[in-house]
């Protein structure tokens, strides 16, 4: 019987199966229905792998999506059939994420208030703001993409979105849930 070896790092041996930290970076990153599993913080760090695959899902559907549209509709009006589909597919999670950081770093607060307001479920001035800013943004930019480039730009525009947090998960841990005391 062959046996593992036992100087296998420790870190390898918590590791979780791909296939649920897989079925963790879609259920994150989308509204896609998948089996639920049992998820801890060590699952989504390993499910952080995964995450350009699944923006590379997004980015083909989206492309689908515009591609289907843009023959029977408007440029505008499909590209903006589009953005409304990417924003549905990922549960609004970054233009979340995005309205919570413009009301909390627009508004000059202090840094116990800008942590409260980054956990805040409530859009501010600052954040409708954004998201309209980002919309609107989104929708023209793929609007004036020629037709035959929209399909790369945007599995390329998903893909490398989902991709950047991997080398960002080298940096320094995130805030701490309440802001110490300067001094």
């Amino acid at each position: 019987m062959i046996t593992e070896p036992q100087t296998r790092p420790a870190a390898l041996a918590r590791r979780t199966n791909p296939a649920y930290a897989l079925l963790a970076a879609v259920q994150f990153l989308t509204r896609i229905p998948t089996p639920q599993i049992p998820y801890t913080d060590r699952t989504l760090s390993d499910a952080l792998a995964y995450f350009p695959l699944i923006g590379l899902l997004i980015g083909t559907l989206a492309a689908l999506v515009n591609q289907f549209l843009a023959p029977h509709l408007s440029r505008p009006l499909s590209a903006l059939c589009t953005v409304t589909f990417t924003v549905l597919i990922t549960g609004a999670l970054h233009e979340d994420g995005l309205a919570d950081c413009a009301d909390a770093f627009f508004g000059h607060h202090s840094r116990e208030r800008t942590l409260a307001i980054l956990r805040d479920s409530r859009i501010g001035t600052y954040g409708a703001a954004a998201l309209a800013l980002s919309l609107g943004a989104r929708v023209l930019l793929v609007a004036a993409l020629p037709l035959n480039h929209v399909f790369p730009y945007l599995i390329a525009a998903h893909t490398l979105a989902r991709w950047s947090p991997l080398p960002l998960s080298y940096l320094p841990p995130p805030a701490p849930k309440t802001a110490r005391e300067p001094g």
